[in-house]
């Protein structure tokens, strides 16, 4: 009778205790921590009411009806939106046509839905928009001083701008530590 048993083969693993990874060591930029020290004051500051024309990142309430031809496709009164730069609500160039609309004032203007966003329904559909701006509002951001750093501390016993701003260099340099152990 001739039989065949499996073995378990000899590996020879060498010196794999002596093989040492280097620790990578994280550098968090002044530069990162200032940007979220800004987000921090952009975050927290209230909107408040300006009498200028409309700029882009103003928050602004207005009456927006919407018409294609003779058909009215939208009606909406008291609509607060924030017209940011390239944005592509509800469509391209809605936020520019806004930018120097005053307070009170009523705009009238037309914009085509570009081919290459257009939806089944509004393939290459050109709107006619009347907006009247109700209200303009600007953020009005906080000093960056000690109380500004007590208001965002959350908690943490941060009395000083200095202070916060090594908190959180502290925990960016947590954060990237451990994606670059992963």
């Amino acid at each position: 009778i001739k039989a065949r048993v499996a073995l378990k083969p000899d590996v020879d693993l060498g010196g794999y205790t002596n093989i040492r990874m280097e620790e990578e060591k994280v550098q968090i930029s002044d530069q990162k921590v200032e940007d979220v020290v800004n987000r921090l004051q952009r975050d927290i500051a209230p909107w408040e009411p300006v009498k200028r024309m409309v700029q882009l990142d103003d928050l602004v309430n207005l009456d927006v009806q919407a018409s294609i031809g003779d058909q009215q496709v939208l009606n909406s009164p008291g609509v607060d939106y924030i017209p940011q730069p390239g944005s592509q609500t509800p469509i391209p160039g809605f936020a520019e046509a806004l930018v120097g609309v005053q307070s009170g004032e009523t705009k009238e203007f037309t914009l085509t839905v570009p081919d290459d966003q257009a939806t089944t329904d509004s393939t290459s559909k050109t709107y006619t928009f009347t907006a009247t701006v109700n209200e303009v509002k600007e953020k009005k951001l906080p000093p960056l001083d000690d109380e500004f750093a007590k208001s965002v501390s959350e908690g943490k016993e941060v009395d000083s701008l200095p202070a916060l701003k090594e908190h959180i260099h502290q925990q960016l340099t947590q954060e990237e530590q451990k994606a670059a152990d992963r």
